[in-house]
């Protein structure tokens, strides 16, 4: 969606400050073309954009703007952070790291009091692209299909419609309908 990319594009800027319109590109994956409609639309929005010429040239936000927060407050967005940081440990996915970003420019995070790395759990890269599928297909609503061992080391072929991804016990879990027994 546009409206989400433009919010990512504020918070990206804010976050690392002067960027090519070039490294703004591959970073949400359109055209520079794009990125130039969209720092136009952010500019005609209020968003104060800057354009710099040369071999240090980009874009970048004006130095001061701050963005408000209404949501919650510093100590919750802290809190929201932290959690935020310790699934990041533990889970590679590209929109969890964006929405880490957003929270952190709007918390301005100071030196965490808890913190949360389970970066000991962090998975291996193929269960990390298969959980990366599952989430997509329960986000476009995909029927799965793959097998399964239950606790008798019986191995089943079955098809489910997910619905969420649930990490319990070092254990990375899949909820979803089954309509072979019409449950979940």
């Amino acid at each position: 969606m546009k409206i989400d990319r433009l919010i990512s594009i504020v918070v990206y800027l804010l976050n690392h400050g002067r960027t090519s319109a070039q490294k703004l590109a591959e970073e949400f994956e359109v055209s520079s073309r794009t990125i130039m409609r969209d720092l136009e639309s952010l500019d005609q929005a209020g968003i104060p954009i800057q354009s710099y010429y040369g071999v240090e040239g980009g874009y970048q936000i004006m130095d001061g703007f701050i963005w408000e927060k209404q949501v919650a407050t510093s100590h919750e967005y802290d809190w929201i952070s932290t959690a935020l940081e310790g699934m990041a440990s533990a889970y590679a996915s590209k929109s969890l790291k964006q929405t880490l970003e957003k929270v952190q420019n709007i918390s301005h995070t100071r030196a965490a009091v808890v913190s949360m790395d389970l970066g000991a759990v962090s998975e291996d890269d193929k269960t990390n692209e298969q959980l990366m599928l599952l989430e997509d297909a329960i986000e476009k609503r995909c029927v799965v299909r793959f097998s399964y061992t239950n606790s008798h080391d019986e191995v089943k072929d079955i098809q489910v419609e997910p619905v969420r991804l649930q990490y319990k016990w070092y254990n990375w879990y899949l909820i979803g309908y089954y309509g072979k027994y019409q449950d979940y």
